[in-house]
């Protein structure tokens, strides 16, 4: 993989750095579904309405789509994606404290924007990073690793909730992205 990079990012993780921007969008959708029935009878609202914490999300997503590219052509990848990190953990951890399913639907939405920062930073560094025969090489490799987390996120996130409430589900996404946030920092070249 290495010798496919352009030199500036020839000691990056770009395969592993590219892989967890992409696959936050489905583990943060999929994660919590074993988690709806409980908001249901937690927050006493009916199904439809704990729903729109998932169309909420999907809606702010792609909002964010439209105006996160050109952003991040203007003022850089990386200070847009430090942004957008911020914005998922902080949102993440107000889905976990939300004392009402109002809060929930909002910090959903925000945590929706932050995770589209991600995702379209993580595509355009395939672009940034590799040389335009080799993009289409890279996603491939990167796809097949992001098809896992459909496969796992529903099925952590049920053990999640049965062993320790739905509020784990955002307290774990919230800690992988902080760790996230760290391995970027370190591994994820300045000029970017």
């Amino acid at each position: 993989m290495n010798n496919l990079l352009l030199p500036k990012f020839k000691h990056s993780p770009i395969l592993a750095l590219l892989t967890f921007m992409i696959m936050l969008q489905p583990l943060s959708t999929d994660i919590y579904l074993a988690s709806i029935p409980s908001l249901v009878e937690i927050f006493n609202v009916p199904f439809s309405k704990v729903q729109l914490t998932l169309s909420f999300f999907v809606i702010s997503f792609g909002l964010t789509q439209l105006i996160i590219g050109p952003l991040s052509d203007k003022f850089g990848r990386l200070p847009l994606l430090y942004i957008g990190l911020s914005i998922y953990i902080l949102s993440s951890f107000l889905c976990a404290i939300a004392i009402s399913i109002d809060q929930l639907i909002i910090a959903r939405f925000l945590q929706a924007a932050g995770c589209c920062v991600a995702v379209v930073i993580g595509r355009s560094l395939v672009r940034d990073a590799f040389s335009s025969e080799n993009s289409a090489k890279v996603m491939a490799r990167a796809s097949s690793w992001i098809s896992l987390a459909p496969l796992f996120g529903p099925i952590l996130g049920s053990y999640l909730e049965v062993n320790f409430g739905w509020q784990s589900t955002f307290i774990f996404l919230a800690t992988i992205s902080i760790i996230f946030f760290l391995f970027v920092f370190v591994n994820c070249p300045k000029q970017t």
